[in-house]
């Protein structure tokens, strides 16, 4: 469970390396950090923790993509106002800049 005295961000992200530099950024700045590539946990994690941001990969590993776990933590009322910034890494530049 996360310090209580601190606001918890959720990253949601399923490249270990990328989610462990985000992790250690979050926490520097002070935060309790949760951390998932699965957007299932995500939701359930999100219910039991509501967070204070999510940062939140689009390209996960099925049964849930990114848009899925968006819609679900918007459709949820401990989580439709939370902020969450979305994004994706990618090694293709094209891919990147379209």
């Amino acid at each position: 469970a996360p310090d209580p005295g601190k606001p918890v961000v959720l990253v949601v992200e399923n490249d270990p390396s990328y989610a462990a530099l985000v992790r250690r950024r979050a926490e520097a700045e002070g935060a309790a950090v949760l951390t998932t590539g699965s957007g299932e946990e995500a939701l359930r994690l999100a219910a039991a923790h509501p967070p204070a941001l999510v940062l939140l990969d689009l390209l996960l590993d099925p049964p849930f993509d990114g848009w899925q776990v968006l819609n679900g933590l918007r459709n949820r009322p401990a989580t439709a106002q939370t902020p969450i910034v979305v994004f994706t890494v990618v090694d293709d530049a094209a891919s990147a800049l379209a």
